[in-house]
């Protein structure tokens, strides 16, 4: 009988990126399908941990998101980094009707989702993002159907005034499928595109929401973004025949930073992951 190794699921979805700012203690987890995408994450860092302690942090957070239009469901076609090196996500759903593209960028005190949507038929389409927690929560439109903030707040695990997720920039939904559930649709026309964005703050309440949806995302995008340019900047340049391998090594310098935070003691030091492992040895 032949035999034949296949590491085939070393590669096999989901494909994870933690998206951060350079040495931060926040950071996101995104797990990319062909079906949609999962945001989680811990409120926990490492400044918590006793020093010389194997505590490894794990998420207790999570939303998944998918796309639909007009009722049918969208697949996911492809992601990855932002210029194939930042540990900053771009994730597309399409199929012949219709594209929904995703940024996904760490900013100091949020993680910003602009969603971009286009109709690509002859006729008006209703497209949509739909993101569910697996946490007990509830949409403030749930709670209060008059609201026009349409944020996830909470039941177990914070206090129930925290937004967890907040869309900025989206008319308000038409209708949401469970009370656990954020949703951004647009009604376009033919050829028409939109733009909206979900933000998860680090740490915001309901009281604060004006002043959040007022902010300028999409140059809070870039400054993120540019914390990531300004350091790959320092390294060392090479002139390499493959761009494959050169977006490989600054992908994987950009994770060396990815993977450093401040301990508990003050000092920046560095962890072997970014979930189960992300803990400092003896």
């Amino acid at each position: 009988m032949k035999t034949q190794v296949d590491f085939k699921y070393a590669f096999a979805e989901p494909h994870r990126l933690c998206i951060c700012l350079p040495d931060a203690s926040r950071k996101c987890l995104l797990d990319a399908s062909k079906t949609g995408l999962t945001v989680a994450w811990t409120d926990a860092d490492l400044t918590g941990n006793p020093l010389g302690a194997l505590a490894p942090l794990m998420a207790c957070w999570w939303l998944d998101l998918s796309a639909d239009a007009d009722g049918s469901a969208l697949p996911g076609k492809a992601w990855k980094r932002v210029e194939n090196r930042i540990p900053a996500l771009e994730y597309t759903w399409e199929n012949e009707s219709a594209f929904v593209g995703i940024k996904a960028v760490a900013v100091k005190d949020a993680d910003v989702f602009s969603i971009s949507a286009k109709n690509k038929t002859s006729s008006s389409s209703r497209i949509r993002v739909l993101g569910i927690m697996r946490n007990h929560v509830s949409n403030q439109i749930w709670i209060d159907p008059g609201s026009n903030i349409n944020a996830l707040l909470p039941t177990i695990g914070d206090t129930s005034d925290r937004m967890l997720f907040l869309v900025a920039g989206a008319p308000k939904p038409s209708k949401l499928p469970k009370r656990e559930s954020i949703v951004i649709e647009w009604d376009i026309r033919p050829g028409g595109k939109r733009k909206a964005y979900l933000v998860r703050p680090h740490f915001a309440i309901l009281d604060d929401a004006k002043k959040w949806l007022s902010r300028n995302w999409e140059n809070e995008i870039e400054k993120g973004l540019d914390a990531w340019k300004d350091l790959l900047k320092k390294a060392p340049e090479f002139s390499l025949p493959d761009p494959v391998v050169a977006d490989a090594y600054y992908a994987g310098l950009s994770d060396v930073f990815v993977m450093r935070e401040e301990q508990s003691n003050g000092r920046i030091a560095h962890s072997p992951g970014t979930e189960c492992y992300r803990s400092l040895g003896s």
